[in-house]
């Protein structure tokens, strides 16, 4: 595994429907259309346009929707490209039927096996929008971050972060003094288009 700089790092994300794409084959990808001469797997180094050693990928839709058990098999992922994971915690928040399947065991168990660096699952606070409640979300947030502490695998190098939220400073706030306990490898920030962190 690559070693993390401490400069801040862009990770591309890849998108459900692109990242279908990119588990066709080369053939498959490049018949597609006649201006294809290489693919465009930018995150392995062999015969692509350009290469960028990092990449974002979502857990909720890999694990549930595609059901993909290996990534960097499925997705030919460069061994040096180093592999980042959204939790899902958006997912989780927007209702989805599936939530009760995805847990902080399955989703553990998944991100340390395909993942070099990935959060704790978040809920976040505008959850209230489906009769949830800011209490909710850190309480929830903070159970799985406890869970992932407890039982991840010390032996394996990935870094696991704790997460971030809050609609306004004061709940950021409260959110930090209520998570911060944790102490695991760093700290992500869960997005939002009204965030003012």
């Amino acid at each position: 595994m690559q070693k993390i700089k401490t400069k801040p790092i862009y990770f591309p994300g890849v998108s459900n429907q692109f990242s279908q794409t990119l588990s066709k084959t080369d053939k498959d990808i490049m018949s597609r259309s006649v201006n294809i001469a290489k693919n465009p797997r930018f995150y392995n180094k062999t015969n692509n346009y350009f290469y960028h050693p990092y990449s974002l990928w979502n857990a909720y839709e890999h694990i549930l929707h595609e059901k993909i058990t290996d990534l960097r098999k499925t997705k030919k992922i460069s061994k040096d490209s180093l592999v980042m994971l959204d939790s899902g915690g958006y997912q989780l928040a927007k209702g989805k039927k599936e939530n009760k399947k995805f847990n902080p065991e399955l989703v553990l168990k998944w991100s340390e096996k395909n993942g070099d660096i990935f959060p704790i699952i978040d809920y976040p606070p505008w959850w209230n929008e489906y009769d949830k409640t800011f209490e909710d979300s850190i309480k929830l947030s903070v159970e799985n971050g406890e869970y992932y502490k407890k039982h991840r695998n010390k032996k394996l190098k990935n870094r696991i972060l704790n997460v971030l939220q809050g609609r306004d400073f004061d709940e950021i706030d409260e959110w930090y003094d209520r998570i911060k306990h944790l102490k695991l490898d760093g700290w992500a920030i869960g997005g939002q288009s009204d965030n003012p962190a």
